[in-house]
């Protein structure tokens, strides 16, 4: 299920936040997300299938189509 107000690309991120490389001392749960990273894979991926989503768009915002293409990614 998709959060209305939240980004698309934050949308994604939510419960798959890859950490930072340097903070591996950190559990899992605790370390920074590395947000940079996990754009560009999740651009990579949507570029794969075809599945082009406007990243920093607000999720409420985009068509049912765009949604249903997060969905798949997700």
């Amino acid at each position: 299920m998709l959060a209305g107000p939240v980004t698309a690309l934050d949308n994604l991120l939510l419960g798959a936040e890859p950490a930072r490389s340097g903070s591996r001392w950190l559990p899992r749960a605790l370390r920074p997300l590395d947000r940079a990273r996990a754009r560009a894979r999740l651009e990579a991926l949507s570029r794969q299938y075809r599945l082009e989503v406007p990243w920093d768009e607000p999720v409420e915002r985009l068509a049912v189509g765009v949604q249903q293409r997060l969905e798949i990614l997700k």
